[in-house]
C-alpha cells in the first residue's frame, strides 16, 4: 500500500468514527454539551462530508478542529476537564503485582501476600493501591520503629473497607 493510500485509509476511519458518534448525537440530541449538541455534530458532520471533495479537504480540516476547540470551551465552561480517559480498575492479579513491587523494597514482612491485599483492596484504580501502599509505609517510617509493618498494615483494615 502507498503512503497517499494509508493517510486515505486512515483519514477515512477517523471520518467514519467521527460520523457515527456525530450521527448518534444529532440523532439523539443530546450529549456532553447540552444544548448545544445538535449544532456541534452537525457541523461536525458536514465537515465530514466535505471531506469527499478534494478542494474542501483543508477548510473541512480546518472546521473540524474549530468544532472541537468549541466543544473544548464548552466543556470547559460546563467546569469539566476538556478530555477523560475511561480507564477501567486494574483486575486483581494487575494490582497484585504492583502492591508486589512495594513488598520488595520493603525491609519488613507486610504479614498478608500480595494477591491477598489486592483482593481486599477491591476494584480500585492503580492510583489508590499506589497511595495505600505509600500511607502504610509512611505510618511506618513516622512510629519510628515502635510498629512493625505487619502490625500497620493490618492496622489499616478500616482503611481498606473505606476504599
Amino acid at each position: 500500500m502507498s503512503e497517499a493510500w494509508a493517510l486515505r485509509a486512515l483519514r477515512w476511519s477517523y471520518c467514519a468514527f467521527i460520523a457515527w458518534a456525530s450521527a448518534q448525537v444529532f440523532i439523539a440530541g443530546a450529549g456532553q454539551h447540552e444544548p448545544h449538541a445538535r449544532v456541534l455534530a452537525g457541523v461536525e458532520l458536514a465537515a465530514i462530508a466535505a471531506f469527499v471533495f478534494p478542494p474542501l479537504e483543508v477548510i473541512a480540516g480546518a472546521v473540524l478542529v474549530v468544532v472541537y476547540a468549541a466543544a473544548s470551551v464548552v466543556t470547559v465552561m460546563q467546569g469539566e476537564a476538556p478530555l477523560r480517559f475511561d480507564m477501567p480498575s486494574p483486575d486483581v492479579a494487575r494490582r497484585a503485582v504492583l502492591v508486589s513491587r512495594f513488598f520488595e523494597v520493603w525491609r519488613d514482612d507486610p504479614g498478608i501476600l500480595p494477591e491477598r491485599l489486592a483482593e481486599k483492596l477491591g476494584p480500585v484504580s492503580f492510583a489508590e493501591v499506589f497511595d495505600f501502599c505509600q500511607n502504610v509505609r509512611r505510618r511506618q517510617i513516622l512510629c519510628q520503629g515502635s510498629e512493625t509493618l505487619k502490625r500497620v498494615v493490618y492496622g489499616q483494615d478500616a482503611a481498606l473497607s473505606a476504599l
